[in-house]
């Protein structure tokens, strides 16, 4: 696996997003795993549009049929195809840094 692609790749795009902060919404993954429907929400919000009663019935639909035939994975870690961990941390740091917040990696 070619990591150091992948850190270059990750490092251009803050580059851009650096000087285009208006043009980009965050969403983290376990907020939208735990709060689908108000992070939906907030994304909407941030657009200047509005979630319908409809749509939002519809997602709530969505999210509860996909959670029930969600398959559980064994994922393996990155020391099973032979990734450094500590590289990876150095490789990434401006982007753990950037993104991470002690509360939201607990």
């Amino acid at each position: 696996l070619n990591v150091e692609t992948w850190s270059v790749g990750m490092t251009r795009t803050l580059d851009f997003r650096a000087d285009n902060e208006d043009r980009f919404y965050d969403i983290d993954f376990r907020q939208m795993q735990s709060e689908p429907i108000e992070t939906v929400r907030s994304l909407y919000a941030w657009l200047g549009a509005e979630v319908s009663v409809e749509f939002e019935a519809g997602m709530r639909r969505w999210w509860q049929t996909a959670a029930a035939n969600r398959e559980q994975i064994d994922r393996p870690g990155p020391e099973a195809f032979g990734i450094d961990v500590d590289g990876l941390e150095s490789l990434f740091a401006r982007y753990t840094q950037r993104f991470s917040t002690a509360e939201r990696d607990r």
